[in-house]
């Protein structure tokens, strides 16, 4: 029963490697497109608005610091 969690546990943490990226470091936060969300190491949701970074539901509750890594929860297509 172990090795069967021990599988899915890794098998779930391959997903999230590709489908939800980690971001580390300030530059690659700055470059996540507008409308992009985040959960921050304190596993708070963040979304990105403008050049900026806000609690989702929260109005006007600007997020003066993101804790990294982060996870990112979406990413909008840029559109050309």
């Amino acid at each position: 029963y172990r090795i069967a969690v021990d599988a899915a546990e890794e098998a779930i943490s391959a997903y999230l490697a590709v489908a939800q990226p980690v971001v580390n470091s300030v530059e690659e936060l700055d470059a996540l497109p507008h409308g992009s969300v985040i959960l921050n190491s304190l596993e708070e949701a963040v979304s990105k608005y403008g050049d900026d970074w806000y609690f989702p539901g929260i109005k006007h509750r600007f997020a003066t610091v993101v804790s990294l890594p982060a996870r990112v929860l979406y990413r909008p297509e840029v559109k050309p």
